[in-house]
């Protein structure tokens, strides 16, 4: 049966009727609904960091539970998110609530199967050392308190194989405490246009509680190949999935294919630190990445849904080593360098024979060797360093092109130093030496490297803090990581690079997420949990990868940016550069004082709804 409910109305009632009664728009503004058994049932956008204790906020009228629905609007092939919150109101509320969605109907036409939409428990980590002032000291969320982050799917899936983790979701005992749940509903790219209508049901014992839901689908569909390069790396792959670190072992490539496809549904590719020598057989290598370099890993075969099925990974690191860390000691020899070559020559004719020639292919080999470094920010180098060291990029690069035989391998470079500082400098300039650039956010000349992308060059950016771009710490707003696909798409940039994404403690990754204990940057490292640890926060250990709201905000951000890149197509440059000076005036090199961007999720609510009408008018 369905329960009744009633609206819970806030202190400031009376005002608001006084704001009607002088013209003003009004909204109930209630994010909460209070069901009579005991049950509270709050909503939010993915954009919500609400703490364990926190208060649920009003964000906008498609949340206000108080006028009886949720609405989203979404594109074709691409995935929308909210949350829920589970609140107690009485002592006899239910301990636990099970959570599904109906189909989504449109004149009897259903709109997604049960795969395309996954529910979330939220894991709440406590931060007691999150003021991240490492560098461009960034506004955070106060700490210390309990924020979420981890979430933990209600079904492993590993390919076609699908592991139960929980049935039901707790609802907290304590009145204060909330439990969020975080649902993901993927639009499937042949979905026709229009408004679907379901209930979201809320059981608990013989009570089922519903929420009415409203998807608006667009005529508008995202692409199954990203226009934006989104690469993060992972470290000790996968060691802390109980799996070790030995790529032959049947049980690592089966982890390796449960990463790769996470990362492919949230238009990302998550790079193994992978070491192929030129003398080791690339059978086993092979076996791996082949399925991901063509494509076959994201099909249904494989039991894949989301976006860019059937369709290869846009980006790929070469398995070579990253052998130069902050300083390059003294010039390589020549073995050293023909060694490059070596492993340029056997990587072409193994692409080759693979038929690999969807993909880009980037070398990382030298990282902040010619500035500063995470732990020397002045990074005090004299100019003859400088000049020895750019001049052993100029050797591997050529090198690597005599090997392939062509420029299809690029080096990156990374630094924490403004690359048009040393334009013009003979033996310091860069220009005829680089062609993947990525700086940090915060030295990242927009103007100088938008003249190397015309040139044909390759631009990326990596983390930083405010002003330059959103952060990446747990106690931050779902805003922040969601500025990087958006900034990204702003100064027509090709990408950005996450370095680590589950550098965490070994034995306690979620009490610990970064890749030190000390690091303010709360959760710096680790964008990703291994569900073979669940167990240390009290739940059955199942591997494989578990995601992070920061994650889903960084997908979040990267439709925005294929969203901006549809509506230019369809000749709307005008109001969309009006509207990204409005929602985010500046980043980047450009950044001054303060971040810029709006922290009002309504403001990105509507950003991303008028980015849909803009590319629907085509």
């Amino acid at each position: 049966m369905n329960a009744s409910l009633k609206i819970l109305y806030f202190p400031g009632f009376l005002i608001s009727l006084l704001l009607v009664f002088s013209g003003i728009k009004f909204f109930s503004n209630n994010p909460c609904l209070d069901f009579e058994n005991g049950l509270i049932v709050c909503a939010a956008s993915d954009m919500a960091k609400i703490t364990k204790t926190g208060k649920i906020p009003f964000e906008d009228s498609a949340f206000d539970l108080s006028e009886g629905k949720l609405s989203l609007n979404a594109a074709r092939n691409e995935t929308v998110a909210f949350q829920l919150f589970l609140k107690s109101n009485r002592p006899n509320a239910p301990e636990s609530v099970r959570i599904s969605i109906d189909n989504l109907l449109k004149n009897d036409q259903q709109l997604f199967e049960a795969n395309n939409i996954r529910f979330f428990k939220a894991h709440y980590h406590r931060v007691e050392h999150g003021g991240y002032e490492w560098g461009p000291k960034s506004k955070v969320l106060p700490w210390p308190d309990d924020y979420p982050d981890a979430l933990i799917p209600q079904n492993m899936e590993c390919g076609d194989i699908v592991t139960p983790i929980y049935n039901s979701f707790p609802v907290p005992e304590n009145k204060t405490e909330n439990q969020a749940v975080w649902i993901d509903i993927y639009i499937p790219a042949d979905q026709s246009v229009g408004e679907y209508k379901t209930q979201i049901k809320i059981q608990s014992g013989n009570m089922i509680n519903t929420i009415p839901l409203i998807v608006k689908v667009w005529d508008v569909t995202l692409p199954e190949k990203p226009s934006i390069d989104a690469v993060g790396e992972l470290y000790d792959s996968y060691k802390m999935e109980g799996v070790g670190t030995d790529l032959r072992e049947q049980s690592w490539q089966d982890m390796a294919h449960c990463y790769q496809a996470m990362a492919h549904r949230h238009r990302m590719v998550f790079i193994e630190r992978l070491v192929v020598k030129p003398e080791q057989s690339w059978d086993d290598y092979n076996r791996i990445y082949d399925p991901v370099l063509n494509g076959r890993l994201f099909s249904d075969e494989n039991g894949y849904t989301g976006p860019g099925k059937n369709t290869p990974i846009s980006i790929w690191r070469t398995p070579w080593p990253q052998s130069f860390n902050a300083r390059v000691k003294q010039a390589l020899t020549d073995q050293q360098v023909d060694r490059y070559e070596l492993m340029a020559k056997k990587w072409r004719e193994n692409i080759d024979n693979n038929h690999w020639d969807q993909t880009d292919y980037f070398a990382y080999i030298f990282d902040e060797v010619d500035g500063a470094t995470d732990e020397d920010e002045l990074g005090d180098v004299s100019d003859d360093y400088i000049r020895m060291v750019h001049h052993q990029m100029d050797r591997v690069q050529k090198a690597i092109d005599r090997g392939t035989n062509d420029q299809s391998v690029d080096l990156i470079w990374t630094s924490h130093t403004d690359p048009q500082t040393w334009d013009g400098i003979p033996g310091e300039d860069l220009k005829d030496i680089i062609r993947l650039w990525s700086p940090s956010a915060n030295s990242a000349n927009v103007d100088y490297l938008a003249e190397r992308r015309k040139a044909g060059d390759k631009i990326w950016f990596y983390h930083s803090g405010h002003p330059a771009i959103g952060i990446h710490s747990i106690n931050a707003s779902g805003i922040e990581m969601r500025t990087w696909g958006v900034v990204t798409a702003k100064y027509n940039f090709d990408g950005h690079f996450m370095w680590a994404l589950n550098l965490s403690d070994p034995e306690q990754p979620y009490h610990y997420p970064g890749y030190k204990k000390d690091d303010d940057r709360f959760g710096n490292g680790s964008m990703v949990f291994p569900g073979n640890k669940l167990d240390t926060i009290g739940m059955s250990a199942v591997p494989g990868p578990i995601p992070t709201m920061r994650l889903k905000a960084w997908r979040r951000g990267l439709q925005d940016a294929e969203l901006i890149i549809l509506a230019r197509k369809a000749g709307h440059d005008k109001e969309v550069d009006q509207m990204l000076e409005k929602l985010l005036p500046s980043a980047l090199s450009e950044g001054k004082g303060k971040a810029s961007w709006s922290d009002d999720p309504q403001d990105w609510i509507k950003f991303q709804q008028r980015l849909l009408e803009l590319a629907s008018h085509h």
